[in-house]
């Protein structure tokens, strides 16, 4: 702050007027009668003298100097301090996105420098009987976690598990032709560098955000396919790229549009084999059991022109719950290198944590069971069995018969509601109880003999407000649901894959390691 500094009143008056030596003998003369004044003074009157006007000055100059010298010794530490920590932050974060690979040294060339396009070495071999990024199982399954990524990673949710390894994680993103750069790069990058440091393989949910394909140019689908091949090549990290995911509902703006969903489809899926077969792509429906969904969403079913005639698909004139919500918006075997479903179990409105009921996941899965009639309606549903040909998702698409493709459960798991707790209500189900109640219907042996080709399942692991109500999907939030998800992977046992156990092919191949 400012130094006050003495005031006029005791300050002598320089006299302009003089000649500069006719000054300096005054100032001498008046330093020395002062000098001869002050010795005179009493000493209890001396502290209501001041000093002449040069010592005055000096004091006052090193006060000066000394406030200055605090005020940069200050400011310095200040900077330094600010910088040091800024040096950190800018560390951690050039650690996270562009981390160095595990092993360096068996980093993968997958395109040819030469052609710019997939080397002949890894060309994607169809007759191994195996999709691009197949783990190569029998009778056997793998699990993976959809993560909440602002503070979860798969390395923390790995070491939750106590040492199991889960092989597949999810993350969110947009895809957005509005904007300069349609997604974020550098998030996807991490999220790659994040699953490569556990082995693992990054599932991405892709979400195209504008209202038709063609506000897409090449070049951003052609950036994506070069960005996804990097992490495949960086991080030795396959990746199942879940591209528009959900088209079959009205809660997105690419939703009930299936000749412009299955022409993007096919156009990300050039873009993405052009430079990599360790990418596959993963075609993935909403569980179609009460469509059509039309619930004031985005993108309401079309009432007429090509895509009514598509959806229509028994010809009546209306889309309801008799037409088929799935095969419309299938965009092709040669495009399509998994299958897979949205499948949650969602309690009915006026349950309060109560039992999952035991046959609710083959009942979706296969569009028949008691838990399936107790939501359709009768006067729209008037042959079962007409309805069950048209929803009967794994036997439509993942048996030799059909398509035979390997089918993946996205996202998936059971909601506990902690608002609706009620200790005094018998029936309730603890948040383990319902977890496992699903998850036991999902990891069982019988689920593998019955569905062969179903090869993965992921867990949604946050907790979400839907309707103004908390459902909390986490298996390893907590010390009970986290103890009896520990215990339902190891009582699994040899029917459950890890990480660990797989090694990655250029050409998309996931074999099992070899025993050393």
């Amino acid at each position: 702050m400012p130094v006050e500094g003495p005031k006029s009143a005791h300050l002598p008056t320089p006299a302009t007027s003089v000649s500069r030596s006719f000054a300096g003998h005054h100032d001498r003369q008046s330093r020395s009668t002062w000098n001869q004044t002050w010795r005179s003074q009493p000493a209890s009157t001396m502290h209501f003298q001041r000093p002449p006007n040069d010592v005055y000055s000096l004091k006052l100059r090193i006060c000066f100097c000394l406030f200055w010298a605090k005020s940069l010794l200050a400011a310095t530490l200040f900077l330094s301090c600010m910088f040091f920590y800024s040096w950190k932050v800018y560390s951690l974060h050039i650690a996270a996105i562009r981390p160095s690979p595990p092993q360096p040294e068996t980093n993968i060339t997958i395109v040819d420098p030469k052609t710019g396009h997939v080397r002949q070495s890894c060309f994607f071999n169809a007759s191994a009987g195996f999709a691009r990024v197949q783990p190569q199982i029998k009778h056997s399954m793998v699990i993976g976690f959809s993560l909440d990524w602002s503070y979860e990673t798969p390395t923390a949710l790995r070491n939750k598990l106590d040492g199991h390894s889960p092989l597949i994680f999810n993350a969110f993103m947009g895809f957005d032709a509005n904007i300069t750069e349609p997604y974020d790069r550098n998030m996807l990058n991490w999220y790659g560098s994040e699953v490569g440091r556990v082995q693992g393989i990054l599932e991405v949910t892709m979400m195209p955000m504008a209202q038709s394909s063609s506000l897409y140019t090449d070049s951003m689908y052609d950036q994506l396919g070069k960005d996804l091949a990097s992490i495949n090549s960086k991080y030795k990290t396959p990746v199942l790229l879940r591209f528009g995911h959900e088209m079959n509902g009205d809660w997105t703006v690419y939703g009930n549009k299936p000749t412009d969903f299955i022409k993007s489809f096919r156009r990300m899926a050039k873009y993405v084999r052009k430079y990599t077969n360790m990418t596959a792509m993963v075609w993935g429906p909403n569980i179609g059991i009460t469509y059509p969904f039309n619930g004031g969403g985005m993108s309401e079913s079309p009432t007429s022109g090509p895509d009514f005639l598509l959806l229509d698909t028994n010809h009546d004139g209306k889309i309801n719950s008799l037409d088929d919500p799935y095969t419309p918006f299938y965009p092709g075997d040669d495009v399509v290198d998994w299958v897979a479903l949205s499948l949650y179990y969602y309690p009915f409105d006026d349950c309060r944590n109560c039992p999952v009921p035991n046959t609710y996941f083959v009942d979706y899965l296969t569009g028949s069971g008691p838990t399936t009639t107790q939501v359709l309606d009768p006067q729209l549903v008037t042959d079962m069995h007409v309805y069950q040909r048209v929803h009967d998702f794994y036997h439509m698409f993942c048996t030799p018969q059909t398509h035979n493709k390997p089918m993946l459960l996205p996202e998936t798991g059971s909601p506990f509601i902690p608002q609706y707790v009620n200790g005094s209500d018998p029936s309730q189900w603890s948040e383990s109880q319902i977890k496992m109640g699903w998850w036991n219907q999902v990891l069982n042996a019988t689920i593998l003999d019955q569905f062969p080709n179903l090869i993965a399942a992921v867990n949604f692991e946050e907790a979400k407000e839907l309707g103004g109500v908390l459902r909390d999907w986490r298996l390893t939030n907590t010390s009970a649901p986290l103890k009896a998800t520990q215990n339902l992977l190891s009582n699994f046992g040899s029917n459950l894959h890890q990480s660990t156990d797989f090694e990655y092919g250029c050409d998309g191949s996931v074999k099992l390691k070899s025993p050393s």
